[in-house]
C-alpha cells in the first residue's frame, strides 16, 4: 500500500534493495532483473513501455463457474535498477498516463456473466484509482454495475 500511496502522490518509490546476506531479497532482485530486461527488450522492438502495478485483486466466479483473479486498477509504473551499495529496485510513475480500471476484466465479465457495464465506470476510473479507499471502491462499483 506504501507504493502505491508514492506513485497517486507522483513520487518514486524503493521497491527493494537486495543485499548480499538476505537470499528473500536475491531471489527477488534476480526475478525483477528478469522482468526488466523482458521489458527493456519489449520497448527496443516495438517502441512501447508498458508496465503496470495491479490493485486491489478481485477474486471470485463468474456465473458461468470461469474462475477469476485480476486486478480491479492498473497503475503504470516503470522499473529502475540503481546500483548503491548493492541493487536498488524502484518504482516510478509515469507522469503522462493516468491509473485505468482494468478493461480486460469488464469486458470479460460482461461476456461470461451478462453484466452490463456502463462506458461512464471506465470514464470516472481515473479519478477514484487514486483514492486507495477499498470500501469507496466497493459502493461505486456496487451502484456502477
Amino acid at each position: 500500500m506504501e507504493i502505491l500511496k508514492a506513485l497517486t502522490d507522483n513520487k518514486s518509490k524503493l521497491f527493494t534493495k537486495a543485499k548480499a546476506d538476505n537470499q528473500v531479497e536475491l531471489s527477488l532482485s534476480r526475478r525483477l532483473t528478469t522482468l526488466f530486461r523482458n521489458i527493456r527488450s519489449i520497448e527496443e522492438e516495438t517502441g512501447l513501455y508498458d508496465l503496470y502495478l495491479g490493485y486491489p485483486m478481485m477474486e471470485g466466479a463468474m456465473s458461468d463457474g470461469t474462475y477469476v483473479r485480476a486486478p480491479l486498477f492498473l497503475y503504470p509504473v516503470r522499473l529502475e535498477r540503481k546500483k548503491r551499495n548493492g541493487m536498488e529496485w524502484h518504482v516510478e510513475p509515469i507522469s503522462d498516463q493516468a491509473p485505468q480500471l482494468n478493461r480486460t476484466l469488464f469486458l470479460a465479465l460482461q461476456k461470461l456473466s451478462n453484466i452490463h457495464v456502463p462506458e461512464s465506470l471506465f470514464e470516472e476510473a481515473e479519478t477514484k484509482a487514486t483514492s486507495l479507499d477499498n470500501e469507496a471502491w466497493s459502493r461505486w462499483l456496487a451502484i456502477m454495475t
